[in-house]
């Protein structure tokens, strides 16, 4: 029996799946993480306590961030 199979007969789940779950949680997590920087920085313009241009630019270094993470968590 290989290690797949192996894998397969302990957890139920073959080594696949298991990978594409958890990179689709990691994915789940980190564009949560973007929307919930939006509505930061978008509440925190409106209120006066910062600038269009550093919210801006704080909403593309958190998008940066998760396509670097989404390049590494691969399945």
């Amino acid at each position: 029996m290989n290690w797949e199979g192996a894998f397969q007969a302990g957890s139920g789940l073959a080594p696949g799946t298991l990978a594409l779950f958890i990179a689709s949680m990691v994915a789940v997590a980190f564009l949560l993480f973007v929307s919930w920087v939006g509505i930061a920085q978008f509440q925190a313009w409106r209120a006066g306590r910062q600038e269009a241009f550093s919210a801006f630019w704080t909403l593309i270094m958190a998008t940066v961030i998760t396509m670097l993470v989404g390049f590494y968590v691969r399945p």
